[in-house]
């Protein structure tokens, strides 16, 4: 009977020994499996050599949520997602001196650190040292790009590690579940603002939301960078040689330089506050658009010119245009770009590398650096010669913006012409009444408006007469008044008389100038005719029937409450003799004199 009993404890026994050996062999041959592909690496080959079969304890567990939740790039995961990459940690065993990753090799694995202590080399020279609960190796999987140190085991040591394939996964659940909010963020960034939607959902798929606390740094100079940065929340701060050099917000990008010139990071970035970023890596950029230098430096003239107060009230296409027909050209250091006594035809410049000196009279007067620009006085008057001279500081790039620019992206527009029209077509367009013309019927009654001016105390329309004209405000200020009595002030890009345009009737009301220098552009009834015709003459009728304001109360008649708020009851109304419906806000009379913030919040809702 003993002899049985322990005859049972070996089979036991040795069934334990077999099982543990089949699964140590069946983990083997699976990664093997999975990896016989394309994707297998050196790192694959080297983990096999440490893999140990572990079950994990609960403080197993505890350890590597708690050092998930404390890493930057998981962080954000859910517990699930935490539970999913925790089940899926192996176990590998080093010895003091092993090589766990090698700097400049693609990445297979992500670590946490279980006991002992790893050695950090960037480039052969020791940066760190890394202890229980740390982890590495998340950036190399993330980006799919080479190892960006070495780590070797210092001491003896364990560590819990997932295969690329199930950290990617994982990760990819988190992206998907912030793909609205992330793809809003990238509609935002002016550097995609060319991009089709196609090409910025394949950016928001591969884009990676890294977060990063107070005082923790996101880049450092003079490491080897192969992902672009672009802040989505918070504010960093970039350092040059330990030197503050400017606070980078929302939508700023960072990281390009090594992409383009495929050079050590150029400065330090430290996160001034909790700040989010969105990584994308080299490879996917250069897919997505193209030759990433062009589209960087088209993005800095861009945002150059929309800060110009010139340019600035140029349309987007004719920033474009600009940006598209601009000359760039590099220069070496100490050299004279433009001088005073030999520029030609250059009338605007934008930096776009480098760092530039403006002299006048031999005088500096400042120095230009990346994204600055100079030469608002030139472009408004370009018979003016150009008294400046710009010298580089160092190697730079600059982008040159020529009379023939110009030309090309005005046609036959002086400056000033290009500015004005700029300025109607945008009041036009926010206007109720022609907010749905055609392009080409908006450009027609651009070209038919006129310029007058006004002094203070004329009358530019005078209650009573029948009206042909329609006035919007260039400058100043005009007072409608009726009856003698002044209703309200309207100033520059207001309208009146838009009336008359449609009806043959008596003006309302008195339009008299507030002002000297009174500048008001007009059109004539007679040529508005000829430019609005057929359904959107009808439609322009009843939008300007709505805003009737000859409507008593006791013609008004109910057909049902629409909405109520805080402040009052919304109706939906119709006039009785017109059929016309409205929106009828009706509020109490103590509230809005209790609170006269409210007088001024109902006057714009009307509006």
């Amino acid at each position: 009977m003993e002899e049985d009993d322990n005859l049972k404890k070996g089979f036991i026994f040795l069934k334990n020994i077999m099982y543990r050996k089949f699964n140590y062999m069946n983990e083997r041959n699976k990664k093997k499996a999975i990896f016989s592909n394309d994707d297998f690496t050196g790192e694959d080959s080297l983990m096999e050599d440490h893999l140990e079969l572990r079950e994990k304890l609960s403080e197993d567990i505890d350890m590597i949520k708690t050092s998930l939740k404390n890493n930057l790039v998981c962080s954000t995961l859910n517990d699930n997602e935490i539970l999913t990459l925790s089940n899926y940690m192996q176990f590998f065993v080093f010895k003091s001196g092993n090589l766990v990753i090698k700097q400049g090799e693609k990445g297979s694995y992500f670590f946490i650190i279980n006991r002992g202590k790893f050695d950090v080399y960037v480039n052969d020279k020791k940066v760190k040292t890394m202890g229980k609960g740390s982890s590495f190796g998340e950036a190399a999987l993330i980006h799919n790009t080479q190892r960006s140190a070495t780590i070797i085991a210092e001491t003896d040591g364990t560590l819990w590690g997932v295969q690329r394939s199930t950290f990617r996964a994982t990760l990819k659940q988190l992206s998907n579940r912030n793909f609205n909010e992330n793809r809003t963020f990238i509609d935002s960034v002016s550097v995609f603002d060319m991009l089709t939607e196609a090409q910025k959902n394949m950016i928001t798929n591969a884009c990676v939301i890294q977060n990063f606390k107070s005082g923790e740094t996101i880049v450092k100079q003079g490491d080897y960078g192969d992902v672009l940065y672009i802040l989505k929340e918070g504010k960093a701060t970039v350092y040059i040689n330990d030197e503050e050099i400017r606070v980078l917000e929302k939508g700023s990008y960072f990281g390009e330089r090594a992409l383009l010139y495929d050079e050590p990071r150029s400065a330090t970035i430290i996160a001034k506050e909790p700040t989010a970023c969105a990584s994308i890596c080299r490879k996917l950029l250069n897919i997505v658009l193209g030759n990433l230098q062009v589209v960087l430096f088209r993005n800095i003239m861009t945002e150059a010119l929309q800060q110009s107060e010139i340019f600035k009230q140029f349309s987007g296409d004719q920033l474009n245009d600009l940006a598209d027909t601009a000359i760039v050209r590099d220069y070496p250091a100490n050299y004279n770009i433009l001088h005073k006594d030999k520029v030609k035809s250059v009338k605007y410049i934008i930096v776009l590398e480098g760092k530039v000196e403006l002299f006048l009279d031999d005088t500096s007067i400042g120095i230009l650096s990346r994204g600055m620009s100079f030469g608002d006085q030139y472009v408004l008057n370009q018979k003016q010669p150009f008294k400046h001279t710009i010298k580089s500081l160092e190697v730079c790039k600059i982008a040159l913006i020529t009379e023939t620019c110009l030309a090309d992206c005005l046609g036959n527009n002086n400056i000033d012409a290009s500015i004005d029209y700029n300025n109607k077509k945008s009041i036009i367009k926010k206007m109720y009444i022609f907010r749905y013309l055609t392009d080409k019927q908006c450009n027609l009654l651009i070209e038919a408006f006129r310029t007058t001016r006004y002094e203070e105390g004329d009358y530019i329309i005078q209650e009573g007469e029948v009206g042909s004209r329609f006035y919007i405000i260039k400058n100043g200020e005009v007072e409608i008044v009726k009856n003698k009595k002044r209703l309200r002030t309207l100033g520059k890009n207001d309208y009146f008389g838009e009336r008359a345009l449609l009806y043959d009737e008596p003006r309302t009301a008195s339009v008299i100038s507030k002002v000297n220098n009174v500048e008001c552009w007009f059109v004539d009834k007679s040529v508005f005719l000829q430019i609005i015709q057929g359904p959107m003459l009808a439609h322009l009728e009843e939008r300007i029937k709505m805003q009737d304001t000859k409507v008593e109360m006791d013609e008004l008649e109910t057909e049902r409450i629409i909405g109520r708020g805080t402040f009052g009851t919304v109706k939906l109304v119709h006039h009785k003799p017109t059929k016309i419906r409205y929106a009828l806000k009706c509020v109490k009379k103590k509230e809005v004199l209790f609170n006269l913030n409210q007088q001024k919040q109902h006057t714009i809702e009307r509006e």
